[in-house]
């Protein structure tokens, strides 16, 4: 009996590993995706300010 007790209890840790580890990788991806677009945007941002501060001084 204790041998099944192992061997169902090392299955069930696997499944666990394995699904973690999947969730970790989605989760990274999706991340990261959001970081670049939240960096893009943040950039596209500070461009316009700076055109707009860079006109304004040419104007000046």
């Amino acid at each position: 009996m204790t041998k099944a007790h192992n061997k169902i209890f090392l299955i069930v840790s696997l499944i666990i590993l394995v699904s973690e580890a999947v969730f970790v990788i989605i989760n990274y991806f999706s991340d990261k995706h959001t970081l670049q677009a939240a960096l893009s945007q943040e950039g596209q941002q500070s461009q316009k300010t700076f055109q707009v501060a860079l006109a304004t001084t040419w104007m000046s």
